[in-house]
């Protein structure tokens, strides 16, 4: 019995080979074996094709993501597309078809062929590129206004009650840091239901960050990684990348606030950020952190099991959540004063 396998790259690019017509030489890599497996794939044909095409293909894991989800994603990402804004987007096999089945020894998965994103990933960029993620998702958010799309919505229950079933199978209920998780959720539970009939709605991509996009040569973004798209308070998103840039800017604090407000005005140019929702940005950004959280453990068997243990838990815990509610619990600038108005 098989319950996760990487697939030899190899023998998958002959595989994508002939599923997408492609003449000439194949080249298949794996680039991370994460929640998915990602692949970068290049085709030369040196008698027609001097130069070199690139794509990267995307391996779902085993019951990761059903066929209804994955065409929501693709629908999503091609009318971002449409709508201009700057994207890796799915491209359909020689069938037609944008999912390919896959087999592996624990089953049949879903792949997918997305153009490849060129540009440089760098961890720490300057102000600019900040301005920049800003302007990109206020264009995301306002393309996809008011929306759904067949994934699942990021309600209280999924970010503050759900995580729990699979943290509790790795963090001990006597531990101080759950009872400090519990805690928290019910504090972030009481602050966010009372505001919710006031915050926006529509789809969300709740992953956007210096991993899931690439800065091209004149300082423009190409955004990738829908797998974690869905519905749910735009809020979530701005949150997210604020939490991100504290995380960057952990070792640099004088950046932080720069950072933030330079990502804050650019998303300020494209769309208005109500003052409830920035002003609750810590707590949005903190109930993502248990989802996240919830996340790791539920993949132990065929990802974070590398990594993931009590200890772990209870340092990232204390690390990052608890430092990220200290931070704004003892009255530090919060992100709903980091911009005038």
């Amino acid at each position: 019995m098989v319950s996760s396998s990487i697939l030899a790259a190899g023998p998958l690019g002959e595989f994508l080979k002939a599923a997408y017509g492609w003449e000439g030489t194949v080249t298949c890599r794996l680039l991370r074996a994460g929640i998915n497996h990602t692949y970068s794939v290049e085709i030369k044909d040196n008698a027609t094709q001097p130069a070199s095409l690139k794509f990267v293909f995307r391996v779902y894991s085993l019951n990761w993501r059903s066929q209804s989800e994955i065409l929501a994603e693709i629908g999503l990402i091609q009318e971002l597309k449409e709508g201009g804004l700057p994207v890796s987007y799915p491209l359909p096999a020689k069938n037609g078809s944008f999912i390919v089945p896959v087999w592996a020894p624990e089953g049949q998965r879903f792949g997918l062929l997305f153009s490849f994103a060129e540009g440089s990933k760098v961890h720490r960029y300057p102000m600019e590129v900040h301005r920049e993620a800003g302007r990109v998702m206020a264009r995301f958010h306002e393309l996809t206004k008011g929306k759904k799309i067949e994934r699942e919505h990021y309600d209280l229950a999924r970010l503050l009650h759900q995580p729990f079933q699979t943290i509790a199978l790795y963090l001990s209920a006597e531990a101080e840091e759950m009872n400090y998780l519990k805690e928290l959720a019910s504090r972030l539970e009481h602050e966010l239901s009372e505001a919710a009939p006031f915050l926006r709605n529509g789809v969300v991509h709740l992953d956007i960050w210096f991993e899931n996009f690439v800065i091209t040569a004149d300082q423009q973004l190409i955004l990738f990684d829908f797998d974690f798209c869905g519905n749910g308070w735009p809020g979530l998103d701005l949150a997210f990348y604020s939490m991100q840039v504290h995380n960057s800017e952990r070792y640099e604090a004088a950046l932080y606030e720069p950072n933030l407000q330079a990502f804050l005005e650019g998303y300020q140019s494209v769309l208005e950020i109500p003052a409830i929702e920035r002003k609750l940005l810590p707590q949005l950004g903190l109930a993502l952190f248990i989802f996240y959280l919830g996340i790791q453990c539920q993949r132990f068997e065929n990802w974070s099991n590398t990594f993931l243990s009590e200890d772990y838990l209870k340092r990232f815990i204390n690390g990052l959540i608890r430092r990220y509610d200290l931070l704004y619990s003892k009255g530090a600038p919060a992100p709903d004063r980091a911009l005038p108005g």
